[in-house]
């Protein structure tokens, strides 16, 4: 997980990614890297229980989003961060 800021043209300022770091695709572009935009596109996620790893920078809103929606994987900071 991850955010990011998107062109000044684009009516959300910032974007969130999901990425399927086993099958190296996206899984999921949010708009918005706030709680209730993140939760909101939770609910379509289908398997969360089986998710083992989630890589993410550990700012507080992804640290919570990630342990109430991916609850039986173990949170890992990016390098990056």
């Amino acid at each position: 997980m991850n955010s990011f800021c998107k062109p000044k043209y684009e009516p959300v300022e910032y974007a969130s990614v999901i990425v399927d770091h086993k099958n190296k695709c996206l899984y999921e572009l949010i708009d918005g890297r706030n709680k209730r935009d993140l939760e909101d596109a939770a609910l379509k996620f289908k398997g969360t229980e089986n998710v083992k790893v989630v890589t993410l920078d550990l700012s507080s809103t992804f640290k919570s989003f990630a342990k109430n929606t991916f609850k039986n994987a173990h949170l890992v900071a990016d390098k990056f961060h």
